[in-house]
């Protein structure tokens, strides 16, 4: 078997990585756009999404607040262009119904096989998981914190658990869908038409 790496094998690529990754955002922001916060922890949202300071942290925690605000704006950026990108590929896809379909699957596969990864990450080990993602994006150790700080009172360990099961589940769903969308074009929609 003979591999071509044209256009066509990079935007496959490009698109199979970026999907996972903006699928997952889009369950994040959906789900912290409708999560009921407590209200002292709608002031650390109000903080980090509108910049609206509030009293009650201590100064290591407003470190840390900074350090989640930065990485949450370069995430968003990283989102938009996934999308702005993604929708680019499935407009040119969309030209030949077959790459459009093929795209959809394998899109939707590679969604639902790298979450299936993080199910077991949550069920398995959601401390190991929680622990790597803070050593890899705060190396600096401003996020450990004392039992009765501010930041931990109102955002537990529980809390991130709870609020990652959802997005990941969440996120599930998205990739099922676009399997769901590959397999109605390839036998529904061919026998209405």
């Amino acid at each position: 078997m003979k591999w071509k790496f044209g256009f066509r094998f990079f935007l496959r690529v490009v698109f199979f990585i970026l999907l996972p990754f903006v699928l997952l955002l889009l369950s994040y922001k959906i789900t912290v756009g409708s999560w009921q916060f407590t209200p002292s922890q709608e002031k650390v949202i109000d903080f980090l999404y509108h910049h609206q300071n509030f009293e009650g942290a201590t100064a290591l925690e407003m470190s840390h607040l900074e350090d989640v605000r930065v990485l949450m704006n370069k995430i968003n950026w990283f989102f938009w262009i996934g999308v702005i990108c993604l929708i680019g590929i499935i407009t040119y896809s969309y030209q030949n119904m077959k790459e459009f379909r093929w795209l959809s699957l394998y899109g939707g596969i590679a969604t639902v096989s790298f979450i299936t990864l993080f199910i077991l990450g949550v069920v398995f080990g959601f401390s190991w998981l929680f622990t790597g993602f803070h050593e890899i994006f705060f190396p600096q150790g401003n996020w450990l914190f004392p039992y009765d700080s501010f930041l931990i009172s109102n955002f537990s360990f529980e809390f991130f658990e709870k609020i990652t099961t959802f997005i990941i589940l969440q996120t599930f769903l998205w990739g099922s869908l676009f399997i769901g969308i590959a397999l109605y074009l390839k036998y529904g929609f061919t026998k209405n038409n």
